[in-house]
């Protein structure tokens, strides 16, 4: 588990790397890294809670893995650059 606001206001994070198996990113983990450009979303991943994503600018493609079954409200709000977004049929939930 990624916790919330783990890694949130990270202005200068360009890509992180994890070990291990990640099931949960936690609320607003991520948001306003507005450098992060290379994230792998692991293949263990479940669930996106709100916010996790929220003002990451710089992430024009991303294929969410197959396990995932949710994805909070505005997971991926204010990613500006964002082109494409594969979501798999596993999701059974998609918050506001």
């Amino acid at each position: 588990i990624i916790p919330d606001r783990a890694f949130s206001d990270c202005k200068n994070l360009t890509t992180v790397k994890f070990a291990g198996k990640i099931k949960s990113i936690g609320m607003f983990a991520f948001a306003n890294c507005q450098e992060l450009r290379d994230f792998p979303l692991l293949a263990s991943l479940e669930r996106i809670d709100d916010g996790a994503f929220f003002g990451c600018s710089n992430f024009e493609t991303l294929l969410l893995p197959s396990r995932l079954s949710k994805i909070g409200r505005f997971a991926f709000a204010q990613c500006s650059q964002l082109k494409s977004l594969t979501i798999p049929e596993t999701v059974y939930e998609i918050g506001e």
